[in-house]
């Protein structure tokens, strides 16, 4: 098998947030809720929350209503 590249551990723990996330609140796999929620993962990630405790805090925290 073929070696297809590198996995960055920030790539890693944003994947893991997005997965667990979805997961707990049971957002299907392939839907637009999913991509948006990955956006929304970028963004705080890019905003500086960098540990996977904190984005799942983070997204926790924008489901509640």
């Amino acid at each position: 098998m073929p070696f297809l590249g590198t996995v960055d551990p920030d790539q890693s723990i944003i994947t893991r947030a997005l997965d667990e996330h979805c997961q707990t609140i049971g957002i299907p796999p392939d839907s637009v809720e999913r991509e948006n929620l990955a956006s929304r993962v970028l963004a705080l990630f890019g905003q500086g929350v960098t540990t996977l405790e904190d984005l799942k805090r983070a997204l926790a925290s924008d489901s509640t209503p």
